[in-house]
């Protein structure tokens, strides 16, 4: 498993909360945030000025690499590939 952490600064979750076609309650999102335990990710992308595409642009460069670091090698391994 590759965990990937989305991070932003509070005035941007609520914004584009607010921009959402059925938003949170804000007070939920402070909760959320405050809350909230930040995962031992393998990747963590600062999505504060990022769009969706930039987001998505950083991170497939990094889960092909570390796809690759978890791939089975094909000699020896448990897939019956050789």
């Amino acid at each position: 498993m590759i965990v990937v952490c989305l991070k932003a600064d509070l005035e941007t979750y609520l914004d584009r909360n607010r921009r959402r076609e059925s938003p949170s309650d804000e007070v939920a999102v402070h909760i959320v945030r405050r809350e909230f335990e930040r995962p031992d990710a393998d990747v963590t992308v600062d999505v504060t000025a990022r769009s969706s595409g930039a987001v998505v642009d950083c991170i497939v460069p990094v889960l092909r690499v570390l796809t690759e670091d978890r791939r089975p090698s094909e000699v020896g391994s448990d897939s019956g590939t050789r």
